[in-house]
């Protein structure tokens, strides 16, 4: 039948969303040849991702993020922006022991790249979350803490992150 004779579609927005991102993800990764359009697959796929996470489907945005990762090195400031975002969905989902795992790989990836690194207070302060919330307060003091030190350390014109730090650290006191 066709589209024509006032058919409805009763289709999830958010699954149909998932599927053409799936493709898409799938697609990119299939062609990508050459090393630089490898890693512009997996920019485009980590995005996918950040994308399927922002609408709650975690599973799926797991699974672009771990399919970017394979495409790159692991050393690379990609790596660790990719192993940021794929934290983030696993403390979405309670998964701590994932979410720090990879929270820490990513970390550890972002302070040997040779670039600067753009989240890394963000990954700080993340896991600082994590550890907050597994009831872990003087780790996450530490976390809040060395992300201040490293926000004050680069500029003064990041108020905007020294005060979530400051607010987050402040959230800890009021827990505890």
């Amino acid at each position: 039948r066709s589209m024509m004779e006032d058919e409805s579609i009763d289709a999830d927005p958010g699954e149909v969303a998932a599927a053409i991102y799936a493709k898409v993800g799938a697609f990119l990764a299939d062609y990508a040849s050459s090393a630089e359009e490898v890693t512009e697959a997996a920019k485009a796929i980590h995005v996918i991702g950040y994308a399927l996470a922002d609408l709650g489907r975690y599973s799926e945005a797991a699974s672009q993020y771990k399919a970017a990762l394979k495409m790159i090195p692991k050393s690379t400031a990609l790596a660790g922006t990719i192993l940021y975002g794929l934290s983030t969905v696993y403390l979405a989902r309670n998964d701590f022991e994932k979410g720090l795992k990879n929270v820490k790989e990513g970390l550890k990836v972002m302070n040997e790249s040779e670039e600067s690194h753009v989240l890394y207070s963000h990954a700080l302060l993340l896991k600082g979350d994590a550890l907050m919330t597994n009831c872990d307060y003087r780790g996450a003091m530490e976390f809040y803490d060395f992300a201040l030190e490293k926000l004050f350390a680069k500029s003064a014109n990041n108020r905007v992150e020294i005060g979530v730090a400051l607010g987050r650290k402040a959230r800890l006191f009021y827990v505890m």
